[in-house]
């Protein structure tokens, strides 16, 4: 599916979890993942042009991609479907994921981070889609 990220960043959230994009940490910005109960925010390295984003969602721990630039990790709390987000609480989720119950770990890892930090739109948000891939794997949290 494609994000459209502004600001570099975009949310995920579980059921009717609270919206919480402004209890993000230093710490959270920095590793570009970071989850506040059912709320989570995902970092991406270019402003606002489409990135492409693949959620799987599997049964155990898939373990961290070699090919991967990062990756970190979090745990969402509470139960529900897992909608994603653009920017403004008020707009309809780009698609919703169906999540097994209770707790799950979140992993993001990013693809292609150096390219979309030299793309020429980087900083400005444009229509040609980035070349940054990020690949959110959730499994149920133990």
């Amino acid at each position: 599916m494609m994000i459209r990220p502004w600001y570099r960043q975009f949310y995920l959230r579980r059921g009717d979890a609270e919206w919480y994009s402004d209890r993000i940490s230093d710490h959270g910005y920095t590793s570009g993942l970071e989850a506040v109960d059912g709320f989570a925010y995902v970092g991406t390295t270019m402003y606002g042009s489409p990135t492409e984003v693949v959620i799987e969602v599997r049964q155990d721990d898939p373990g961290i991609p070699e090919s991967a630039d990062r990756s970190a990790e979090a745990v969402l709390s509470g139960d529900g479907d897992l909608a994603i987000l653009n920017w403004d609480p008020d707009d309809q989720p780009v698609a919703t994921i169906q999540m097994p119950e209770g707790n799950v770990r979140l992993r993001a890892s990013w693809f292609g981070t150096k390219a979309a930090a030299a793309h020429p739109d980087s900083d400005v948000g444009g229509e040609e889609r980035s070349p940054e891939r990020i690949v959110l794997d959730v499994w149920p949290a133990p």
